[in-house]
């Protein structure tokens, strides 16, 4: 696992050049501090998208300039506390987090990821990955996939099983939000364990776990578009297996990106588009 150690990479936001103009706002540019930028200012409201895009142009110019070794790995800090203490969640510790970035290639665009994480049957996506996956939506579904709506968010409760001998289930906040960037339109979705996981091993314990995914339109790398995604995650395994944890979410995150992409694959295969998987119901 590579630690974020490489020189910051500048993504130069143009100063007003009129006298009183309000200048852009500023974003990290290191990856783990702009990881926890995005979490944060993905549940801002709109009239803060500036301060979004902002973190959305430094993290396609880190990706520009870094993909190879993002598609790797990344190891990244602890989330702040101060962002979870916004999640109305009990505030939980994030001192003992272990997170981990990684940047995927999609074959398909941005609405194509979409439909496969927000309006789609997890079920059948990540087939396998789940013994049960049920999703109550805060709005409409529809709607935001064709960016009629750009928000929408949802509560889910899960139930899988590690190696089909440790269940676990869990209930997680997700939300969705579609931002314009100068390519096209950029997905962003982050989601949080609502408390912290019921795991039938009793040496297990999963406290609390956060995600973030930024999909961005990717011409610059001639695939249908980059995914960008983190996860910190705090659990007790009953051993010290930091570094392990790190790999394993990579692992996972990895996987995701070539599920959504098979699964995409089949279905635009049998229905012709995404606007055929659509009006096919999913």
């Amino acid at each position: 696992m590579r630690a974020p150690l490489l020189p910051l990479l500048a993504s130069p936001l143009l100063a007003g050049t009129l006298l009183g103009c309000k200048p852009p706002p500023e974003a990290p540019t290191d990856l783990a501090q702009l990881c926890n930028y995005l979490f944060r200012e993905a549940g801002e409201p709109e009239d803060r998208e500036e301060y979004l895009l902002a973190g959305i142009e430094n993290l396609d110019a880190w990706l520009q300039q870094d993909m190879e070794a993002t598609s790797e790995g990344y190891t990244v800090d602890n989330l702040d506390q101060s962002i979870v203490e916004t999640l109305d969640i009990g505030n939980p510790s994030t001192s003992a987090l272990v997170g981990a970035a990684v940047a995927v290639d999609h074959d398909h665009v941005a609405r194509g990821v979409a439909i496969a994480t927000a309006w789609a049957d997890q079920e059948q996506v990540l087939a396998g990955n789940y013994d049960l996956y049920e999703r109550e939506y805060m709005g409409d579904k529809d709607a935001f996939i064709a960016r009629q709506e750009l928000w929408l968010e949802a509560s889910s409760y899960s139930e899988s099983s590690w190696a089909g001998i440790i269940k676990v289930n869990s209930t997680n906040w997700i939300q969705f939000r579609w931002v314009e960037v100068e390519d096209g339109w950029a997905l962003v979705h982050r989601s949080w364990l609502i408390e912290p996981a019921e795991v039938s091993w009793e040496s297990i314990e999963v406290n609390a776990q956060y995600l973030l995914a930024v999909t961005l339109p990717a011409p610059w790398n001639g695939s249908g578009s980059v995914r960008m995604m983190t996860t910190w995650i705090d659990a007790d395994y009953g051993v010290d297996i930091e570094n392990y944890a790190r790999n394993q979410i990579v692992s996972s995150m990895l996987k995701q990106g070539e599920m959504i992409d098979e699964w995409l694959g089949e279905q635009v295969e049998q229905y012709g588009d995404l606007d055929g998987i659509l009006e096919a119901g999913g």
